[in-house]
């Protein structure tokens, strides 16, 4: 049977057969994502003796996108019962002028989602700041372009409740 994609009928059945590692990795996965793993996995080990407390939101979109989630961020507080002063929005540097405006009562940190992505040493940074943040609850509620970014980051954070 020739199952060249010129041949193929409509309706043909065709099975793709891969290897288990790229069954197991996500289809858009860099190279380097595998290797930052490790520091990733590194980061979220490190031990902290305060209580966790706060909700930490990871949003890595742009400028619009953080505009109209400004009104699902006031619900946040009754949904997870945290006060709004325990809550930190995780951003990119793109929307930081705006921040001030938007989200007065609420605490921010600032990332380059771009330099994040290629940069170790960066990385290893922002992995070890947002670990020191020891929330209680990590909130990812968007799909996000670039591949597990907000992932990775909720992951070292490694609150005991993660909302993706």
């Amino acid at each position: 049977m020739d199952t060249s994609v010129r041949n193929l009928k409509p309706g043909t059945a065709v099975q793709i057969t891969s290897s288990k590692f790229w069954r197991l990795a996500p289809a858009d996965m860099r190279r380097r994502w595998w290797f930052f793993r490790f520091f990733d996995w590194l980061t979220r080990r490190l031990p902290f003796v305060s209580a966790r407390r706060g909700l930490l939101v990871i949003r890595m979109d742009g400028i619009g996108d953080m505009v109209l989630f400004r009104n699902t961020l006031d619900q946040y507080s009754d949904v997870f019962k945290v006060p709004k002063n325990e809550i930190c929005v995780l951003g990119c540097k793109s929307w930081e002028s705006i921040a001030g405006d938007l989200f007065s009562d609420y605490g921010v940190f600032f990332i380059d989602e771009h330099i994040y992505a290629k940069r170790l040493v960066y990385r290893i940074w922002v992995n070890v700041c947002v670990r020191r943040l020891n929330v209680a609850v990590t909130v990812c509620d968007a799909y996000f372009r670039r591949a597990l970014m907000a992932d990775s980051l909720a992951y070292v954070e490694s609150a005991p409740r993660t909302v993706m």
